[in-house]
């Protein structure tokens, strides 16, 4: 039999002892353990940091809208002011859907407005009447058929990862005065 050095700690691996490939390199066990327990603890660093970056938006910001469903595209938290007095809820931005609906039942945006953004972050012409039949009907099972072939038709160009991000629920939590929300992916 044949026996194999740790390129870590040149310790010698016997024949009764398990190997490990780590980064191309054989390993005793002992340095699989702490080199695996090293590479975990500096992602769970490596992802703090990335919480702790949360992108803030004011909605006095021309862009705000689009920032916004760039951050529920890429399921990156984000704490959003409603500085502009639009009265966005915590359940509006539970899920970007809300978010527009709520948007265009106001006022604050036109169709026109919408789909602009939305063209911009990479939905098609037919994703965007999907958005205006789920805003404009509460019961989207009655245009099954049309939604069935819609949704190939999104899955062909493309679309279809920025609408399931508008469909996804979010975690709200409301502070200061519930004009400032702190929002997650959950």
């Amino acid at each position: 039999m044949r026996t194999e050095t740790c390129e870590e700690c040149e310790k010698k691996i016997g024949e009764h002892e398990p190997a490990f490939v780590f980064r191309g390199r054989i390993i005793c066990e002992k340095c699989n353990k702490h080199l695996r327990t090293e590479l975990l603890k500096g992602q769970e660093e490596q992802d703090k940091g990335y919480q702790d970056k949360r992108a803030s938006f004011q909605t006095t910001d021309k862009k705000w809208l689009e920032k916004v469903l760039e951050c529920y595209r890429d399921k990156r938290p984000f704490e959003l002011t409603d500085d502009a007095g639009i009265g966005i809820t915590a359940e509006d931005l539970r899920a970007a859907i809300n978010l527009i609906k709520k948007l265009k039942e106001t006022g604050a945006l036109t169709w026109r407005e919408i789909c602009q953004i939305l063209t911009g972050l990479g939905i098609s012409c037919v994703g965007i009447w999907l958005i205006m039949v789920a805003v404009a009907d509460p019961e989207p099972t009655s245009k099954l058929g049309t939604l069935l072939v819609g949704g190939v038709l999104l899955i062909l160009t493309g679309g279809l990862g920025m609408l399931r991000a508008l469909g996804q629920r979010w975690r709200v939590v409301g502070k200061r005065g519930q004009t400032v929300f702190a929002v997650e992916p959950d």
